[in-house]
């Protein structure tokens, strides 16, 4: 895969990118990238990975508590650093769904991002109001 190109995993993509932005701290646990709110489901790298997340988002959190971060949190700015040949999966409690297919990826820098989509337009924000004189 060259820089720039991406991968799809259901509301997971990956982008190929050439490194790390500045200011990226590792996060020393399972790279779970993305958790099912319902299902209980995990986008997960099981090896060869590491998971960077956007130190403004982490300031003030200790090198300890640091291993604490929901890296799976889908505001979280992340990049996965694939150290050698390994795989996105799509799992529940260590075992493969079949929901989607395992993912191979290649060593290099991966930025995360979330599939997003507009919420459903309410009465009160498509209301329009006046400014009082």
């Amino acid at each position: 895969m060259n820089i720039g190109e991406s991968v799809r995993q259901g509301d997971v993509l990956l982008i190929k990118r050439a490194g790390l932005p500045e200011g990226y701290r590792k996060v020393e646990k399972r790279a779970v990238v993305a958790l099912g709110e319902s299902s209980g489901h995990e986008h997960v790298v099981e090896k060869n990975a590491e998971v960077w997340v956007d130190g403004m988002q982490v300031w003030g959190v200790s090198d300890t508590d640091i291993a604490k971060i929901d890296t799976a949190k889908p505001s979280l700015l992340r990049y996965l650093h694939i150290l050698d040949s390994t795989s996105l999966d799509h799992s529940k409690e260590f075992k493969p769904t079949g929901d989607h297919d395992s993912i191979d990826l290649e060593p290099g820098y991966y930025e995360v991002e979330m599939q997003r989509q507009k919420p459903k337009p309410t009465v009160q924000a498509s209301r329009v109001e006046f400014v009082g004189d």
